[in-house]
């Protein structure tokens, strides 16, 4: 007999399942994300090589994800995972900032060292990653993500758009004086 794959919608009965299977997930996505050695990517966006960055996370994207997940916010907890093993940075997220909530903000303590700002985008075709992604930087310019911080020290910031389509991503990134 043939396998075949299925996909379906399940609802969590209550809170203590949810912990479980939240719990489990992010457990297994760390463990997948600690086996691979993603040092390559975050020197990439410490970079400003968007091309890199790119390369990089389309691998994680093939290796760790299926098609069907495709929304926003879960484009936005599988960045989240990927980043949380930058050393010497704070990874922020949903942080207010300048006239609305950017949706990922990392930073060293080292204000020479120019912070990163991530704006994403989930776009309904190939075709569209590249205006996502315009749309992205876009919106981090319009909403002044970058206005606090030179109240911090920092001069220069690196501003992110990314955008996912499916396993696929495309990258763009601005480097903006301060």
């Amino acid at each position: 007999m043939k396998q075949e794959t299925q996909y379906i919608t399940m609802r969590l009965p209550n809170l203590e399942v949810k912990y479980i299977f939240v719990n489990t997930i992010s457990k297994w996505f760390k463990e997948q994300v600690n086996t691979r050695d993603l040092s390559p990517m975050y020197q990439a966006f410490q970079d400003g090589n968007a091309g890199k960055v790119q390369m990089e996370l389309s691998k994680l994207l093939q290796t760790s994800i299926s098609c069907m997940d495709s929304q926003e916010a879960f484009y936005h907890g599988f960045m989240l995972g990927a980043l949380s093993n930058m050393q010497d940075y704070l990874i922020k997220s949903n942080r207010e900032s300048g006239n609305g909530r950017l949706d990922i903000v990392v930073r060293s303590l080292d204000v020479s060292k120019p912070p990163i700002i991530i704006e994403l985008k989930v776009s309904d075709t190939y075709k569209g990653l590249e205006a996502a992604c315009c749309a992205a930087l876009q919106q981090i310019r319009d909403k002044e993500y970058d206005s606090w911080l030179p109240e911090e020290g920092y001069t220069d910031v690196l501003n992110y758009g990314i955008a996912f389509f499916r396993k696929q991503c495309k990258v763009k990134v601005e480097h903006h004086t301060l």
